[in-house]
């Protein structure tokens, strides 16, 4: 979907008046050209920070993403002069913009210096983006990003003091093995371990892939095995069936009877009520009406679902990112 499509639908879904991150995909599979010209850094990245400016007059509160990249510098010297650029430009058009960086990155203390040297502070906010965490590394990992690089960060040079931790912990499909499966989120075990580390009371925020796992599979020509997520407070748990010889039609119904059934969909049903978009259509589909027949679909659902639910959750605390 082209970029100014999907703003649209930022606009119809938020409105013009709710403060949101805009970042650009570094995944060659949804990218185009337009996008890669906004990640090009000639000129302090120009095309990038006009188009967040036309933007601003339509979203006043808007908190851009900054972007590090080597294309259009011929040396890292220019590209340290183009990022330098990029942020005194943010800096004196937003009141805050975010800087964004992979845990396996091992240039981010350098960016963070040249960053910082071009703007104030209480401006910056960092995303410690881990991508996927395989279960039961929750609270090690939560141990080492707090210890090793937020109090880094918050000390020495840097004195840094607004972090988004952003992490999934959703297999990629063909771990899937089982017809019924349960896992923890561990995402919100990090989170929750690296809130009882923070003794400072660092403004850290919580954030997720809302259950999507961040490797696109393109789904097999011989076809998919039916299946349905539900996000919890703290597991994911889903259903699943082979269709053999029945339709995908008939195959979702019957899963989707199996969702409803179980205790812990009523009990997320209840959390989250029988108008929200997701709930609506699991149980649609165990009526018999089928509403998506695609693994698409289904993602749809499981990303409404643990959106909604998680916003519920974080909406009783003050420390949260969306």
């Amino acid at each position: 979907m082209p970029l100014d499509k999907r703003i649209d639908k930022i606009e119809e879904a938020f409105g013009k008046d709710r403060a949101f991150f805009l970042d650009l995909t570094d995944d060659e599979k949804l990218s185009n050209e337009r996008i890669r010209d906004f990640q090009n850094s000639k000129n302090g990245y120009s095309k990038w920070c006009q188009y967040l400016i036309d933007l601003k007059e339509r979203f006043s509160k808007i908190i851009p993403v900054l972007q590090v990249s080597d294309e259009g510098s011929k040396t890292i010297k220019e590209a340290k002069i183009n990022l330098k650029k990029q942020v005194e430009f943010l800096s004196e058009n937003f009141d805050i913009f975010l800087y964004r960086f992979p845990i396996s990155d091992q240039n981010y203390k350098e960016d963070l210096s040249d960053i910082i040297s071009s703007s104030k502070r209480s401006k910056i906010i960092c995303c410690i983006d881990m991508t996927f965490m395989h279960q039961y590394q929750g609270i090690a990992e939560a141990q080492r990003i707090y210890n090793n690089i937020i109090q880094t960060l918050n000390d020495g040079d840097y004195k840094l003091s607004k972090f988004i931790v952003s992490r999934t912990s959703y297999p990629c499909s063909q771990e899937i093995k089982d017809d019924y499966s349960e896992f923890a989120l561990e995402e919100v075990k990090l989170f929750n371990e690296i809130q009882k580390l923070n003794k400072s009371n660092l403004n850290i925020y919580y954030s997720d892939y809302a259950c999507i796992n961040p490797n696109r599979i393109d789904v097999m020509t011989r076809g998919w095995i039916p299946k349905i997520d539900c996000p919890g407070e703290e597991t994911l748990f889903l259903h699943r069936k082979r269709k053999g010889s029945l339709e995908y039609a008939v195959a979702y119904c019957e899963v989707a009877k199996l969702m409803t059934a179980n205790k812990k969909y009523k009990n997320v049903r209840g959390q989250l009520g029988e108008d929200c978009w997701g709930i609506k259509q699991i149980d649609l589909t165990s009526l018999g009406i089928p509403a998506g027949m695609s693994p698409r679909f289904w993602i749809s659902v499981r990303l409404n679902l643990a959106i909604t639910l998680r916003a519920n959750i974080l909406s009783q605390t003050s420390n949260t990112a969306s």
